[in-house]
């Protein structure tokens, strides 16, 4: 919700990045803008997912995130020390 324009300046950088070819025109509408209450129920109702956007599977392990079943989880600083 775009309360007395707080958003603005975040919207017209996303419409130049589309326009310099920095984000694909398919994806310019990830964003919606609405400016009253109504108007945001309206565009959660009827907002349509880009057809380019990334399917995403969380459930799979990121290959930065060490294996679930290792003791020794060296990203956090956790040695398997008690």
């Amino acid at each position: 919700m775009n309360v007395d324009g707080f958003y603005t300046p975040l919207l017209e950088w996303v419409r130049m990045a589309v326009d310099k070819g920095f984000i694909h025109a398919k994806n310019a509408h990830i964003i919606v803008e609405a400016k009253t209450v109504e108007e945001v129920k309206e565009k959660l109702v009827h907002y349509e997912l880009p057809e380019s956007r990334f399917r995403l599977d969380w459930t799979v392990q990121s290959p930065l995130e060490p294996p679930k079943d290792n003791p020794f989880n060296t990203l956090n600083g956790d040695y398997g020390q008690t």
